[in-house]
């Protein structure tokens, strides 16, 4: 006598979903994967941006040191962010890419210039008064300040302030 059902049927269907879970597992190993990629990407960026950060105080510092014109800071440094002293990030003044340029023999900018005309650089600005200790017709000097920072793996960041020193 014949079985009215056909046998295997079951194990096909069982072959089938173990596929499909195995496709599922594969899937989310490589999206993880990526998650993990993009994660430490983002951490390279924020160390490296911290470090810009650092050369900014460190500049800010500098400006408040008696004596000194602002024209004339430069400074480089070192951050101990890794055991290997190859791997450390270096910041300081300037324009990425200006060390090179100036080894090449090409002209670069400074890293500290004085603004002589746009923002800030006239005296019919608006100005809040109310915090001001003697006469409002003082105003100090306009400089563009460039800091950068250069990350021991290869990634750098650049910021450009605009600084109002002087009384």
């Amino acid at each position: 006598m014949r079985p009215l059902y056909p046998r295997g049927s079951a194990l096909l269907l069982v072959l089938i979903v173990m596929a499909l879970l195995a496709v599922l597992a594969v899937l989310g190993i490589q999206f993880t994967g990526r998650e993990r990629e993009a994660a430490h990407a983002f951490t390279q960026d924020q160390e490296v941006r911290a470090c810009a950060e650092t050369a900014r105080a460190n500049l800010l510092a500098r400006l408040r040191t008696v004596g000194v014109r602002p024209t004339e800071i430069r400074f480089t440094g070192e951050l101990p962010d890794d055991t290997d002293q190859a791997r450390r990030s270096v910041y300081g003044t300037g324009h990425l890419g200006a060390a090179a340029a100036q080894d090449a023999g090409a002209a670069t900018g400074t890293p500290v210039q004085v603004v002589m005309r746009g923002v800030g650089s006239t005296g019919r600005q608006a100005r809040d008064v109310t915090n001001l200790v003697g006469p409002a017709v003082l105003g100090g000097q306009y400089y563009r300040i460039a800091v950068q920072c250069q990350g021991g793996e290869g990634r750098q960041h650049e910021m450009e302030m605009l600084v109002r020193f002087g009384i």
